[in-house]
């Protein structure tokens, strides 16, 4: 690696390098598979970039909140504050398809939207998702919640549809 490039990796920001590291894990895969097929040499496999600590830290830290979640908000139904510590967003993002989903009937689209009950069930009942009710919160799991609510309802009210 020449000088120059040495110091355009140095400049670009952890999430910039993430996704030169996805782009180069692609084409890494591409390059393995057509090498099984006899079709190219893998030895230009490409090394992937640093990412620092710190960037990794603020990449967990990052809360996701999906766009069912923002539609069951912005149809005015009562999400439970306990649905907002990093643990069950974690939980809610990743069995997001396995939720019941119910029409409302009051409103004239009748849009489809997430079955609350159904979600507290599923939690209850699944092993590696955290507390269900607000009472049951301790003081850590209250100030995570109650941080990423408001990081939630910043986007919520920013979101063009709520204006």
């Amino acid at each position: 690696m020449n000088t120059y490039s040495s110091q355009v990796i140095a400049k670009m920001s952890w999430q910039t390098r993430l996704k030169w590291n996805h782009k180069m894990a692609e084409r890494n895969s591409n390059r393995r598979i057509r090498q099984m097929d006899g079709r190219d040499d893998v030895s230009e496999v490409e090394l992937y970039l640093t990412i620092q600590d710190k960037g990794l830290e603020q990449l967990c830290e990052t809360t996701t909140f999906p766009d069912d979640l923002i539609q069951l908000a912005y149809h005015k139904f009562h999400i439970p504050l306990a649905f907002f510590t990093h643990r069950n967003l974690d939980w809610i993002n990743s069995n997001l398809t396995s939720f019941k989903c119910i029409k409302i009937t009051y409103i004239p689209e009748k849009p489809n939207v997430l079955d609350t009950k159904d979600m507290v069930k599923k939690m209850n009942a699944a092993e590696d998702a955290g507390l269900t009710r607000d009472k049951d919160l301790n003081y850590i799991g209250w100030r995570e919640a109650a941080d990423n609510h408001l990081e939630f309802e910043i986007k919520l009210y920013s979101s063009e549809e709520a204006a």
